[in-house]
């Protein structure tokens, strides 16, 4: 039998007609801006004055869906040269069928709309008079201009907040979540793009690569993902130049010819998306999906080594600071192979932490040692001697400037480390912060104030070199105060160390690093995203420097980067590669065509979307049913007939009538080949 990876894998195909979507403009201008405040003589003003430009200082109509806005704003345009400036409100589908409405709006050379909430502009405007008014003026070479939900509305497909926001680390984890509400019938201006506004700040990142997937799993479609920083936008000309402009960097994601998406049982793969980011000055040809210029201050991007190499040792990440059911599940990973002794190195706040884990795995049997970290660990020669004795080492600290030591040879314990690391039957398991001293350089000061990357207080440190190529971020979608430093923090570190490597790690996250193959496998499914730079050749940084703040902020340019993102199990990252592959252990002697299987769903637990997919071994009609425990069917997702392979089948619980509770629920797959059941479990 020939030996099958048994997973539902879409390759982008490498067709002329596919690789590049065919965007052509209008002759109108299109102005992007990623939120926050303006003001005079700051970042706001050369894309304010874009604006004013383009419409040849003629007027500018500032719409909103809400009254009460202040007159800052018109004032702020007429100051820059606009001939008429003024607020304008349409609260309701009434106002925006008017005729009067249509020409009134007719008459402006720019409209801008403000920020707020997008899905009040689309279920208020769309299929209106308003709506074919800011058309007509676009097409009639007028300025269309919005920050935040104003700019999220832009694009040919629209991330409309039907059902409210749409959070990283649940639009990771499951793309097709009930808030992934994408729409693609309002205004249009820039086809095939889909805008994302306070893209760094709020992480954002997260739940735009996913809606790039959704879109494609849903539709066949390739669209270009743009991220646009807060103070920062991105104004393009009918020729489909794309200036960024202002304070931070405008992320481009699109597929190409080596990108993957593949879904699995467990979880799905994003292999090898392209991304480029743009700071002030830099220019992207939204014709050509390439990057047209970058600015003067642009400078050559050249690896630190000129080989890639393995890590120094076997060790361990996690995305996680302190979870204890999580660490016991990896503990019982080591544990099987310990031959002697754990050492638990820790800070003092974690005290309540290390003594769960020394209780734990005393009762396997195993001895257990601990040590409290301090300012004078560097030299203690009994935490030394206490290391040199282990064979498996836990670390965990949030203060790096403590755990950093441990790692440079001219300390005590620095040496005794060395000689751990050396031994290759030595685990080494970093949790939460800590692991960041693994690589070649680390980013320190991510967690101690909101404004640490805005104000350029982020601080880089020599790591210990375990992976000398990596730059770490666990944590990510924890405490949104720091969704801008840890977001920023990868890009930062790869930039100024032109390092190749930046992971980023979520909440239950574990990665293993291996020494023999330079593998990363992963052992759960929270959501841990690569970036590769092998390809990136331009580096680029902000200039600008935030009011109260001393250095400029902490936002890159870099061009041809690798995003991958895998919530399974079933495949590794090579490091070597840049991309994942699929591992041995899922492979099937089966061949696919003998199976007829209902795998397990993902997410589950789930709230409300999970995905189930299934398996037939040839054409046939099935049927798809969800019950309740008591027998009762809530709901047919599927009954017709399909080709042999693999598929899957969405379950929307917002979709049943009248919702449904928390608990247990069954899926029964039927066909002329069976029966098969399998329990799903709704948590709201």
């Amino acid at each position: 039998m020939r030996k099958l990876f048994i997973v539902v894998s879409v390759h982008f195909l490498i067709l002329c007609t596919l690789c590049v979507p065919r965007i052509s403009f209008s002759q109108g201008y299109v102005c992007a801006i990623g939120g926050g405040s303006e003001g005079y003589n700051t970042w706001s003003d050369r894309p304010y004055s874009w604006i004013v430009e383009k419409a040849d200082s003629g007027k500018v109509i500032i719409l909103s869906y809400t009254t009460g806005a202040s007159e800052w704003l018109p004032n702020y345009f007429l100051s820059l040269g606009a001939s008429v400036a003024y607020n304008k409100t349409i609260d309701s589908r009434n106002e925006a069928e008017l005729d009067a409405t249509y020409e009134e709006l007719i008459t402006a050379d720019a409209i801008f709309l403000r920020g707020g909430n997008q899905w009040n502009y689309v279920r208020l405007w769309r299929g209106t008079k308003t709506e074919q008014a800011i058309l007509d003026l676009f097409k009639n070479g007028g300025v269309i201009a919005g920050t935040s939900a104003g700019a999220a509305v832009l694009g040919e497909i629209v991330f409309s907040a039907r059902r409210g926001s749409a959070f990283p680390r649940e639009s990771l984890q499951n793309p097709f979540y009930n808030r992934m509400t994408l729409e693609d019938d309002f205004l249009n201006l820039v086809p095939d793009v889909l805008f994302d506004s306070h893209f760094t700040e709020r992480g954002r990142f997260g739940r735009l690569i996913p809606m790039l997937y959704n879109i494609f799993q849903t539709s066949g479609r390739h669209i270009i993902g743009v991220g646009i920083d807060d103070r920062t936008a991105i104004c393009i000309e009918p020729n489909g130049y794309g200036t960024v402009m202002g304070s931070g960097s405008v992320a481009i994601y699109r597929a190409d010819e080596q990108t993957r998406y593949e879904l699995h049982p467990d979880g799905y793969v994003i292999n090898r998306l392209l991304s480029d980011y743009l700071t002030e000055d830099w220019i992207f040809n939204f014709h050509t999906q390439k990057m047209q210029a970058t600015s003067s201050f642009s400078r050559p991007y050249i690896h630190e080594d000129s080989v890639v190499s393995p890590p120094l040792t076997n060790f361990y990440l996690t995305g996680y600071q302190s979870d204890q059911q999580t660490t016991e599940e990896l503990l019982d990973k080591v544990i099987l192979s310990s031959q002697q002794s754990f050492l638990i190195i820790a800070q003092g706040e974690f005290e309540n932490d290390m003594q769960a884990l020394t209780s734990y795995i005393s009762s396997k049997g195993i001895p257990v040692a601990h040590h409290f970290l301090s300012t004078g660990s560097a030299n203690d020669t009994n935490l030394a001697a206490r290391i040199e004795d282990a064979t498996d080492i836990v670390i965990f600290s949030d203060d790096l400037s403590l755990v950093r030591p441990l790692g440079e040879m001219n300390t005590a314990t620095g040496a005794a480390m060395m000689k751990f690391i050396d031994s290759k039957d030595n685990a080494l398991i970093f949790l939460g912060n800590a692991g960041k001293v693994a690589g070649g350089k680390y980013i320190d000061n991510t967690d101690n104030h909101e404004y640490a990357a805005y104000r350029g207080q982020m601080t880089n440190h020599p790591g210990w070199g375990l992976l000398h190529d990596l730059i770490f971020q666990p944590l990510i979608f924890e405490e949104s105060t720091y969704f801008e430093n840890r977001s920023s923090s990868v890009l930062w570190g790869m930039m100024i160390n032109n390092k190749r490597l930046g992971v980023y790690a979520d909440n239950a996250a574990v990665l293993n690093l291996s020494d023999d193959n330079g593998l990363i496998s992963f052992h759960n499914s929270s959501p841990v995203i690569f970036i590769d730079a092998r390809e990136t050749t331009l580096a680029d940084s902000s200039r600008y420097v935030m009011p109260n703040a001393t250095r400029t902020r902490q936002s890159v340019a870099l061009n041809n980067l690798r995003f991958s993102v895998t919530t399974t199990n079933r495949v590794t990252y090579s490091q070597s590669t840049g991309d994942f592959n699929p591992i041995s252990s899922v492979q099937s002697t089966e061949d696919i065509s003998n199976k007829y299987s209902l795998a397990a769903n993902f997410p589950n637990p789930f709230n409300p979307q999970t995905t189930i997919l299934f398996e037939i071994p040839e054409k046939m009609d099935i049927r798809m049913d969800i019950f309740n425990t008591t027998g009762q069917r809530i709901a047919t997702l599927f009954d017709g007939l399909l080709p042999s392979g693999s598929h899957s089948i969405v379950f929307d619980t917002s979709l049943t009538r009248g919702g449904l509770a928390s608990g247990v629920y069954i899926v029964k797959l039927s066909s002329k080949a069976g029966i098969l059941t399998h329990k799903i479990v709704l948590i709201k």
